[in-house]
């Protein structure tokens, strides 16, 4: 498939990225900004280290405490379904209503981490793209591993559990 040069240099589109743990979806955005497209990276998982790192601020950082900030982030998913999505969503749209009224080009947003159905519907209803990252188990567990990580079935494969909402992938 080509496209044209005026085609290219369109802004992209605000691009929501979902996928297992360790596949990439971090990487994607690095190297849409190296690329230089005007990108911002945002994530939901953001709020919700921000939120548990103030309420334990005595948890070392590295390696990440995975099995701690899932059940954090769950319970408080239980209480709210769009905890993590709504401060989310809200700061882009902060970010972009700023921009535009400084005369600013807004960049597109990159969001790195949808892992539930609620965040992709929200994703989904504002228009973002939708885009699945794949990589092999073997590579994501070699990344875990590199960072130190466990490397626990549950948590692997979190994003497979229906029960919590979470997207089949």
């Amino acid at each position: 498939m080509s496209i044209s040069l005026k085609q290219f240099l369109k802004p992209l589109p605000n691009i929501a990225l979902f996928a297992k743990t360790r596949s990439g979806k971090d990487e994607v955005y690095n190297v849409l900004n190296r690329m230089g497209w005007n990108v911002e990276r945002y994530a939901f998982g953001d709020a919700m280290k921000e939120k548990f790192y103030s309420v334990f601020p005595d948890i070392p950082r590295e390696p990440k405490p995975t099995k701690a900030m899932i059940e954090f982030g769950e319970s408080m998913r239980k209480i709210d379904p769009f905890v993590w999505v709504k401060p989310t969503m809200n700061k882009m749209n902060v970010r972009k209503y700023e921009l535009a009224q400084a005369g600013l080009n807004v960049p597109s947003f990159v969001i790195t981490d949808v892992r539930n159905w609620e965040e992709y519907n929200a994703c989904k209803n504002a228009g973002f793209t939708m885009v699945k990252v794949w990589a092999s188990e073997e590579t994501r567990i070699k990344r875990m591993e590199a960072l130190g990580e466990e490397v626990s079935r549950r948590y692997f494969r979190c994003t497979n559990r229906k029960k919590n909402g979470s997207i089949q992938l």
